[in-house]
């Protein structure tokens, strides 16, 4: 039964797609302005100098963004097909893997040590495809260090043992009684569509190249270590790859990383850098800079010389390219609108990996497949069919799109039976403990922190405080970034002690958000209109090992830092800190930061509430006051002229206390922490009755107005002074500390002072007695009339004294 239109000889006036040529401004290259263009991009001319150079800088600026120019990758692993994108990508590639004496020195030479490239052969599934192997490596014989690692597309049944047969129910709605066929076909039975058959070739292909560098990466950089491996797809090539996915019913698992500039597969890091390249720039920059005894090979696949609708993928091309000749920034759009699309499902019961193409899945595809049907014959049999419940829809599909049989056995891959098992893991106990706290569906900051805490995985411990009752651990998503997890109770209230036990809930609310910072409140319980938290859930993400470090269980300490230790050893240490450690504080500052409770913001600095605070119990209320210059770092960069500043801090804080909350300055404690968490300079407002806050611990605060009295007796006392602090062994300064730290230093810095008392106090009783002996040498000066050479004598010695009391007065 047929659902396609009937002939009309109406046309469709949607089928032309309507010509808007742009006829560029100028007719020199947009560039330069001089030379005469010799292609165009878009709305734009280029000359051929000038569209190299640009093309070229695009990759490049791309590459500096993703990859340090200081590190040195062991290797660099890329798929090669030998088509033009692939060819491109090695020509750019070797740019940053080739001693390069540029001016400035500025790109890096040797970005990697090695370059493995992957060459999957199609010559035995395409008819009339041919092996390109000795094109590659015509290719790649310019590279310093290179390894080229042929497969084929037959490899992924090579281990027999381990491949899976699979019954897969036929198309739904042929006759009961039609003869069933037993026999088994492979992935490109010719009964299967040519649609078919392309998406299951560019699905072995993509699954080859990863589990060959993974396979390569394990045997030469160890088990499960991660390696950057390059994909030539263009923005050309994704843009027909989303379209034509999304008509094949794969569009629930687009977001993934199919089509997007990086992710994280088989434990590989995946890269598509040119999806900012079209294949018209891709042609042309081979066409002008690649030499002709290497250029790329065009080979054969199942749609060549075909028309368009002979497959989704020939058709879906005609239309883009028909597209992108009149509008000239199709491409471009659709690429980019790609890369924004995010997987929105969730790890419930019923959702999965399908074990096919790796993708995320709806379950049961054979049940959704079956309720879309135009027809329903009965007397149709159930049959069970496990494996087809653990496929996509794609997948599905595309093996059940044969009309020829209604069972039909098919060889699967080897790595059916992994993805198979893979899905037998339970979560973890862990991950329930606060996933079960996510907030109401109906909140977009809510949802944001459930599909967060969703991918999250690896948990581990770092540190447990029963005292405390809290705990903090640490957690990979499945991008491979770092979190931080510190989950903490709160202290119970003194009222409603029924109402806390027999009315508990798991009602979740975000708080506090900023950068990475994430507090939440959960497990609640009602009392008429209000609800108390008694869980506060804090998660840092992405975090970095500085945030691991902080939250762990470590040793600690004691150090007494001199100015000298400050000058030669712990200044260059914070000067030498990334300023992306201080973002979220240049957020904070501005004033902007979503989440953010202000309760003060000046032209110097702001008050806000820390994310440690649950903004309800005042006995443990923690607000902070950060400096917006960022050129104030911490203590020790304090001079007289920041009184001003200091007071002014100290005046606002008392207004913001007093006006939210009735409470003033003999309420809170002002303080100031050395060694600071961050380095902006910043002053911790905390209750008097949050006794149990360590951050007011001997050797780690300073009160705000004990700073101001010092300050204000000596305007440099703090490039003077020996402060006394104490550090977590995990701390990056302990280990440039600690081979300064002996009490020699100490000794030698009490003896200075020592003998510097002694000098002064010599010099002193000096000049007391020469103030006694001049006015009796004047005496006996005066009585020695007869004797004129004592009188001379006196005379003398009273001058000298009187030289000396001027020498030890002005020294």
């Amino acid at each position: 039964m047929s659902c396609s239109n009937p002939d009309s000889e109406i046309k469709d006036p949607g089928a032309e797609i309507p010509e808007r040529r742009t006829k560029p401004k100028s007719s020199k290259c947009i560039k330069c302005k001089q030379a005469q263009p010799v292609i165009q991009i878009r709305h734009a001319l280029y000359c051929r100098e000038c569209f190299v150079f640009g093309t070229s800088g695009k990759f490049l600026k791309w590459f500096l963004a993703h990859f340090k120019p200081t590190y040195t990758h062991p290797i660099f692993y890329v798929a090669v097909s030998g088509g033009p994108s692939s060819r491109y990508l090695l020509h750019v590639l070797q740019t940053q893997l080739t001693p390069n004496k540029g001016k400035g020195n500025y790109i890096r030479p040797l970005s990697a040590d090695k370059l493995v490239v992957i060459y999957v052969d199609h010559s035995k599934v395409v008819p009339g495809a041919k092996n390109v192997r000795k094109d590659v490596d015509k290719m790649v014989k310019n590279f310093p260090s290179v390894e080229v690692i042929e497969a084929d597309v037959s490899e992924a049944w090579r281990d027999n043992e381990a491949s899976t047969s699979a019954m897969l129910s036929g198309m739904p709605g042929q006759p009961p009684n039609a003869t069933t066929s037993s026999s088994t076909a492979d992935l490109f039975d010719d009964t299967l569509s040519t649609s078919s058959k392309e998406s299951h070739l560019a699905l072995l292909t993509h699954h080859i190249i990863l589990r060959e560098a993974r396979k390569h990466a394990d045997a030469n950089l160890g088990k499960d270590k991660e390696a950057p491996l390059f994909f030539g797809t263009s923005a050309t090539r994704v843009t027909i790859k989303l379209l034509s996915s999304m008509s094949r019913g794969r569009g629930w698992s687009l977001g993934s990383g199919e089509v997007q500039p990086e992710s994280k597969q088989y434990g590989m890091r995946v890269y598509q850098p040119l999806l900012n390249h079209s294949s018209k720039e891709i042609a042309y920059f081979n066409r002008y800079a690649i030499p002709q005894e290497s250029q790329p090979v065009v080979n054969a696949t199942f749609t060549t010389l075909a028309p368009p609708k002979s497959s989704i993928d020939r058709l879906t091309e005609e239309l883009v390219v028909s597209l992108e000749r009149g509008f000239p920034s199709t491409v471009s759009t659709v690429a980019r609108t790609g890369n924004k699309i995010s997987f929105a499902g969730e790890e419930k019961d019923g959702e999965r990996l399908c074990t096919l193409c790796g993708w995320p899945a709806r379950a049961k595809a054979n049940e959704w497949k079956n309720g879309i049907a135009i027809t329903n014959l009965q007397g149709q049999s159930e049959q069970d069919n496990a494996l087809a419940d653990m496929l996509c829809y794609g997948c599905y599909t595309n093996l059940t799109d044969s009309r020829a049989r209604t069972e039909v056995k098919y060889a699967l891959p080897g790595w059916t039976d992994e993805y198979a098992q893979a899905q037998k893991v339970t979560e973890s106990e862990m991950r329930k403990q606060f996933e079960d706290c996510l907030i109401s569906d109906d909140e977009n900051d809510a949802r944001k922190m459930q599909d967060l805490l969703a991918k999250l995985g690896d948990f581990k411990v770092i540190n447990n405080d029963p005292l405390a009752k809290k705990i903090a651990m640490t957690a990979v998503s499945s991008e491979g970034e770092l979190a931080v997890i510190i989950l903490e109770k709160l202290a119970f209230s003194d009222t409603n002690l029924d109402a806390q036990i027999q009315q508990i809930s798991t009602a979740h609310k975000l708080i506090q958000q900023n950068d990475v910072y994430h507090v939440l409140l959960s497990d609640g319980y009602k009392d008429g209109d209000k609800a108390a938290e008694s869980q506060k859930t804090t998660v840092i993400y992405p975090a970095t090992q500085k945030h691991v470090d902080k939250f762990s269980k470590a040793s600690i300490t004691l150090f007494r830092e001199t100015p000298r230790k400050y000058r030669d050893i712990v200044k260059p240490y914070i000067d030498s800190l990334p300023a992306k450690e201080t973002k979220w504080i240049q957020t904070l500052v501005s004033g902007k930061a979503e989440n953010e409770t202000y309760y003060y913001k000046g032209k110097q600095f702001v008050i806000a509430a820390d994310y440690k605070w649950d903004k309800k119990d005042l006995n443990t209320l923690y607000l902070q006051a950060v400096v917006k210059d960022m050129n104030l770092k911490c203590l020790r960069d304090l001079r007289s002229h920041h009184l001003p500043l200091l007071r002014s801090i100290r005046k606002e804080v008392g207004y913001a206390l007093m006006s939210n909350w009735g409470l003033d300055l003999s309420q809170v404690k002002l303080a100031v922490h050395y060694q600071p968490t961050f380095y902006v300079f910043h002053v911790h407002v905390v209750s008097v009755n949050y006794s149990s806050f360590p951050g007011l611990n001997v050797g780690q605060a300073h009160l705000l107005d004990d700073i101001i009295e010092m300050l204000s007796i000596d305007g440099e006392i703090f490039t003077r002074m020996t402060l006394t602090y104490h550090l977590s062994q995990l701390h990056k300064l302990h280990d440039l500390l600690i081979p300064h730290e002996s009490d020699k230093d100490l000794e030698q810095g009490a003896a200075t002072v020592h003998k510097a008392k002694n000098t002064k106090s010599w010099r002193w009783t000096l000049v007391k007695l020469i103030v006694l002996f001049i006015p009796f040498i004047a005496v006996l000066e005066n009585t020695q009339n007869q004797l004129f050479w004592l009188r001379d004598a006196l005379f003398l010695l009273e001058s000298l004294f009187i030289l000396l009391l001027i020498v030890l007065l002005a020294f």
